[in-house]
């Protein structure tokens, strides 16, 4: 993170780094993920001709549309300086899209900053989603989870890359560097999953065995935090393993390096990982694709998407008719083994912030619905 230098006036800037504004402040460089901030700060003269002034009116808004208006306060004491900010989900833009941040203000005598016209940044949007499935369970019936990913995720402005017939590591290595939401079907281990060539493994943290997520991430990030870091690259915002035992620990968590980023300076902030607890039902993965995406992209945190699966998955009166999602749990020996239902919010365990979203904008710490709509606040 860069410093700031205190703003000063007269006049009116954007963008806003870590909450704070000013002249030297340097724009994203880039926009990812539903956390996303856009502000700007205005500083008029304190008097003019003798006559007392403050800031009266501010504006500030995304590409042309006004979003946030403030307006003094009748009876309250004015100030000579002004900020506003808000929190937006940058999916609402197709990738690619070059975001503006607009900024304008106006004093009590009528005079406007910047005079001719809003103060700007631009950044551009980076959110693309990667889906692989192992080739021997992709051609099993009900087995291709990846290709009903990218189905649900396709229409909600997500870039994104179907790569289930060959993806060795080297693979994996060169795609997760842009990848807002990271989903694996494969077979799978406590500590790492197979590519498309069974004899090779990816592991979850470096003093295991190469190649491994923390490395893979810790290159693709550069130094800094996102969305200031040096190879301009967004971190992962959500991650999917489907695959037997991937949830037994958090291991696979290094996914989400580095941890947190500029605007959000908490551990995992809006990143998350979700794996399965028990043995994975290969036939199963688009059945749970197709029942858990949905509530993600209607802007439910992961926590909450993940509650809604399971309650729907063992509700016998409204669901009780349709199929149901299962995991095999190991007794004691492979014969008895057993196939059962996922009626247990503790057999698909979350990693990193529970509350993280992948549509609709972030609220920290709420675990309440909201609508894809809801893409600002």
């Amino acid at each position: 993170m860069t410093a700031c230098a205190q703003v000063s006036g007269p006049g009116a800037w954007v963008p806003s780094q870590n909450g704070t504004t000013g002249q030297s402040d340097p724009m994203p460089f880039y926009f990812s993920g539903t956390g996303r901030r856009a502000s700007g700060v205005a500083v008029c003269p304190g008097l003019v001709n003798g006559e007392p002034n403050w800031i009266a009116e501010a504006w500030l808004g995304l590409n042309g549309q006004n979003l946030k208006h403030w307006q003094q306060p009748e009876g309250e004491p004015g100030s000579t300086t002004r900020g506003l900010e808000l929190v937006f989900d940058s999916t609402h833009f197709p990738p690619g899209t070059q975001v503006e941040v607009q900024f304008r203000a106006k004093d009590r005598l009528g005079n406007f900053y910047p005079a001719n016209g809003p103060a700007t940044g631009t950044a551009v949007v980076k959110n693309t989603a990667r889906f692989y499935s192992y080739p021997q369970t992709a051609a099993q019936h009900g087995g291709n989870g990846a290709l009903a990913a990218y189905s649900l995720v396709s229409h909600n402005h997500y870039g994104r890359t179907v790569n289930y017939t060959y993806w060795p590591a080297s693979t994996l290595a060169a795609q997760i560097d842009d990848a807002g939401i990271w989903y694996v079907n494969a077979h799978s281990t406590a500590s790492s999953h197979t590519t498309y060539n069974i004899l090779e493994d990816v592991y979850d943290w470096p003093h295991e065995e190469d190649p491994n997520y923390l490395d893979w991430r810790g290159a693709a990030n550069g130094s800094g935090y996102p969305p200031f870091n040096s190879t301009e690259k967004p971190p992962v915002h959500l991650a999917i393993f489907h695959g037997c035992d991937t949830g037994e620990t958090d291991v696979f968590r290094p996914v989400l390096r580095p941890f947190q980023d500029a605007w959000w300076p908490i551990p995992y902030a809006n990143q998350a990982s979700i794996g399965f607890r028990d043995k994975a039902l290969v036939v199963e993965a688009e059945l749970f694709v197709q029942r858990f995406l949905p509530l993600l992209m209607k802007g439910r945190t992961v926590i909450a998407a993940r509650d809604e699966f399971v309650e729907r998955n063992t509700n016998q009166g409204t669901y009780g008719e349709e199929p149901k999602v299962h995991v095999y749990l190991t007794v004691d020996d492979a014969e008895n083994d057993r196939q059962t239902l996922i009626d247990d919010e503790a057999m698909l365990p979350l990693a990193g912030d529970q509350f993280a979203r992948v549509r609709s904008v972030y609220r920290p710490n709420t675990y309440g619905h909201t609508h894809s709509e809801d893409w600002w606040r």
